[in-house]
């Protein structure tokens, strides 16, 4: 039987894989490169609220994969991991709001995207935290967050290449790593048996 949160995870599953096609879409809109311009720059552009919609999609979906999670009893850590993971879906709304707003060129450099380091934090720590429960969940959960885990950690001192690399580079890296791991979450748990069926470990 499958849980009785899976409505959540589908949702988020959905709201997920939406947000790359939006940011495409505006991409192609502007004309603009995705190896330089960075993502903010999309949203005060042409089409620019089908951006922003798309950074609320996904500020969404992670809260409801946390809503999804809470079904599922991991361990000690777990109830942290879903509240650090929710704490980055809702900064994700003031980051929609701030790349509307903030002047384009406050959005280039090493500083540019300070809202985004906090995001990027919330996230890594929420990945973290759900380590130990992914791995009792399923096995190849536990293997794909490790590896996202990892990659993601990889990424924080290539942040200090931004200048040389582009930030358009480094925060689609970074997006494509975050989006896959928030589909993949919510792909397991939209598919993981009810909470009845699984056994909890100590």
């Amino acid at each position: 039987m499958l849980s009785l949160f899976a409505p959540a995870a589908f949702t988020s599953l959905a709201f997920a894989m939406l947000t790359p096609l939006l940011h495409t879409v505006t991409l192609l809109a502007n004309n603009a490169s995705s190896f330089r311009d960075p993502l903010g720059t999309l949203s005060q552009g042409t089409w620019g609220n089908l951006h922003t919609a798309g950074i609320l999609l996904f500020g969404t979906a992670q809260i409801l994969l946390a809503v999804a999670m809470s079904g599922f009893d991991q361990g000690r850590l777990w109830p942290f991991g879903r509240l650090f993971l929710g704490a980055a879906g809702a900064t994700l709304f003031f980051v929609a709001y701030y790349f509307a707003t903030v002047e384009p060129g406050d959005l280039l450099g090493l500083n540019g995207n300070d809202p985004l380091v906090v995001v990027a934090t919330l996230t890594g720590t929420a990945m973290g935290l759900l380590q130990p429960g992914c791995k009792r969940l399923l096995s190849w959960l536990g293997v794909f967050n490790a590896v996202c885990l990892g990659i993601w950690l990889l990424l924080i001192p290539a942040i200090l290449l931004i200048d040389v690399i582009s930030p358009g580079v480094y925060e689609r890296t970074v997006g494509a790593v975050y989006v896959i791991w928030v589909v993949g979450m919510s792909y397991a748990l939209m598919t993981c048996r009810s909470p009845e069926s699984i056994t909890r470990k100590a």
